[in-house]
Formats: structure tokens, C-alpha cells, sequence
């Protein structure tokens, strides 16, 4: 299988007998090798492994964004002592190539060392107690020196400590997600998804690619608005506020694929701005027009966006009216479907179950009151605004 930047071609050698198969190259470069190698005819083959060298180009031509190495104290010099091999076996004097991370640049040091405090099993200590509390002071310093590098990249926290205390003080902190152990990939993935195109608080946007179609949805109605931002992650990045006035500070930092107005007035007040917006009544919303226009303006300037099934929009409407109070039986009667095959629609259209669904939206109705209390520490909740 060969990836190119507008094709994918797959070659099949079964017993002598040669078959190609050539597909566009899709965003998700996955895609593309799957699809190529079906058209190709290799559907009966039992196991298929890929490998690429994106990342590998990457660290050779060191290209890609600045970076910063954190490390446990102390550690800090790792990369540059590189005592485990040598650069060449028999030239002991042989010249290193420069480290991927220099110990320092014009806006500081690179390599950071963060104080761990370890139990006499080797178990880091997490949680928040008279003896750990320290622990978030580090976190917040990490953070505070990432945004003075202007590194481009996003934080996120992972612990075992599934407390909301702690989960908002990490995000007061500047964290951009936080995570409790276990979860899963698909939670991870998402995440991943999610924050790719969010740059550190504070960090330069300009001139920045976007990897991921981009949103912003403008209106009053917060069933509306999350109903409706929830299901658009699924395809992209997505922003959500109030009014006109918020949407401003969105469009000062950022530039979306297309703006969803819930109302005319919104509409109005952002015509100025050149890319497309979607007018529609937040409290009778033509949610398949919606939808369908959508993926049409993310279409534009990314390829292989994949467009919603029809049930979906009855899901999106009747859960940004009853987010509050629902049942997977009333949705799927809304929808016209029983709820084992609504079941199978929605979890392959939106890489979710309905039931993590209707929670995503509940969790996503709420953060406004979760800003107000973000008020007082307003420059290190930036981050976490988008999400």
C-alpha cells in the first residue's frame, strides 16, 4: 500500500495473480489503506498491518511544532548524556546530532523537571491531602512554564483520582481535559480528537493549519447548543457560546469552517465575517438541513467529512429539548426506530453509545454554571472554554 497526498494505491499478489485498487487519500490516512486494500480485493485476507513513516520524516527533518521535554527532577540532562549508545560503535569521539529538545531556548529552559513524592511501594502519591496538595502547585508551575515557551500543545491530567474537586482545580490550572484511570480508547481517542486544533493558553494561533473541521455554534438555548456541539465533535472541533458578543472573542482567536446562528438576529450581528453561517430556529430547528449544510461548508476545505444518517437528526432535536429528563426508549420512538437498531446506527455514526450521548449534552448544558465559578481565575480557565 502506498499513502500519497491525493491517492492511495494497493497492489494484491494471490497465487500469481495480480490486482490494484487506487482510492482518494482521505484525512484519516487509516481510511485510505483500508480502502484501498478492499478495492483492491484483499476483503478475504485475516489479518493486515500497516506501517507509516510520518512521524519518523517528522523527527528527521525536525519539523513540527516546538517542544518541550518534562521529566521527572532531576532528569532533565537525559537526552543530551545519552550514555546508553554510542552515535557511531567504533568512533568513541564520534559527533552527536543535536538533541530533538535543546536544554534551553530564547524564552527559557526546554527540559523540565517536575518533584514526584513516591510511598514505599514505588505508587505515586495522588489526591488531595495535607501531604499532596503540593502536587497540584507543581502542576500548575509545569503549565505556567509551558504557556511563557509558547509550546504548541495541550495538557492533559491523568489520575486515579476520580474527585470533581480536584478534576475543576486541574482545569483552574490550565489543564485543557482531565482523565480518570481506567478508561478506555475510544475515551482517549476522543480526547485526542478533541483538543488537536486547541493551542495553550496564551500561545500564538496565526498562521497555524487546521487539521480538523471547525465550528462555531451562536445561540441562547443551551439544550440547543449542546445537543448539537456534542454530535458535531464527532467530525470536528467545535466552539459553543451564548451570543454575538462571545462569538467575537471565538472569531479574534480563531477562524471556523462555517458559523451556526440559532436565530436572526445572531445571524445579523456576525454577516460581516466571511466564512458560510447556517441560520436556524434553536426552538423548532430543521435538524437534517442543519446537518446536511453543515458537513456541505466543513466539504470546503476538508476531504471525506462523513455526512449524518437520517435518524440522527431526530436524536440531536429530541435530546436538546428533553436533556434533562430522557429515557433510550423515548429517543428511538422519537426516531422511528426500535432502540437495538438505533442502537447500531448511532454508535457507528457517532463512535459513542446513546446513553454516553445524552451525558455528553447534560455535562455540556451545565459548564456554563462550572464558568461562573471559573470567574475569579478567568486568564488560566481559557482553555478549558472551548471544551
Amino acid at each position: 500500500v502506498d499513502v500519497g497526498g491525493t491517492f492511495t494505491d494497493a497492489v494484491v499478489l494471490d497465487e500469481g495473480r495480480v490486482s490494484t485498487g487506487k482510492v482518494l487519500t482521505a484525512r484519516r490516512q487509516e481510511e485510505s489503506v483500508v480502502s484501498a486494500a478492499r478495492a483492491a480485493g484483499a476483503g478475504a485476507v485475516e489479518r493486515f498491518a500497516h506501517g507509516t513513516t510520518v512521524a519518523t520524516n517528522a523527527l528527521l527533518e525536525r519539523k513540527g511544532a516546538r517542544t518541550a521535554f518534562v521529566t521527572t527532577a532531576g532528569f532533565e540532562h537525559l537526552l543530551h548524556l545519552r550514555r546508553q549508545t554510542r552515535a557511531h560503535l567504533y568512533r568513541p569521539c564520534a559527533a552527536w546530532p543535536e538533541p530533538l529538545v535543546p536544554l534551553e531556548d530564547g524564552r527559557g529552559e526546554t527540559a523540565l523537571g517536575i518533584q514526584e513524592k513516591f510511598l514505599a511501594a514505588a505508587q505515586v502519591l495522588a489526591g488531595r491531602d495535607a501531604e499532596t496538595d503540593w502536587l497540584l502547585e507543581r502542576w500548575a508551575w509545569l503549565l505556567d512554564a509551558l504557556r511563557r515557551l509558547g509550546i504548541e500543545t495541550n495538557v492533559v491530567m491523568v489520575s486515579a483520582v476520580n474527585d470533581s474537586e480536584t478534576a475543576l482545580e486541574a482545569l483552574r490550572l490550565g489543564a485543557c481535559d482531565y482523565l480518570t484511570k481506567p478508561f478506555g480508547l475510544s475515551e482517549l481517542e476522543r480526547v485526542v480528537r478533541r483538543l488537536t486544533e486547541h493551542g495553550v493558553a496564551g500561545a500564538p494561533t496565526a498562521g497555524r493549519s487546521r487539521a480538523l473541521p471547525h465550528a462555531l455554534i451562536v445561540g441562547g438555548d443551551p439544550g440547543f447548543r449542546a445537543s448539537l456541539a456534542v454530535a458535531l465533535r464527532t467530525r470536528g472541533r467545535v466552539d459553543a457560546v451564548e451570543s454575538a458578543l462571545a462569538a467575537r472573542g471565538v472569531l479574534a482567536r480563531t477562524l471556523p469552517d462555517v458559523i451556526v446562528a440559532g436565530d436572526d438576529a445572531a445571524a445579523s450581528a456576525l454577516c460581516a465575517e466571511t466564512m458560510p453561517i447556517v441560520v436556524t430556529d434553536a426552538r423548532r430547528p430543521d435538524l437534517q438541513a442543519l446537518l446536511g449544510a453543515v458537513v456541505e461548508a466543513f466539504g470546503i476545505r476538508h476531504k471525506d467529512v462523513r455526512p449524518f444518517a437520517a435518524p440522527l437528526a431526530a436524536v440531536i432535536a429530541h435530546v436538546g429539548r428533553h436533556c434533562g429528563c430522557t429515557t433510550v426508549e423515548a429517543i428511538a420512538e422519537a426516531a422511528g426506530l426500535s432502540p437495538g437498531a438505533l442502537a447500531r446506527v448511532f454508535t457507528e455514526q457517532m463512535e459513542m453509545t446513546l446513553r454516553e450521548y445524552v451525558t455528553h449534552v447534560q455535562s455540556e448544558t451545565a459548564r456554563p454554571g462550572l464558568a461562573k465559578m471559573f470567574q475569579r481565575h478567568a486568564d488560566s480557565a481559557v482553555s478549558y472554554r472551548a471544551q
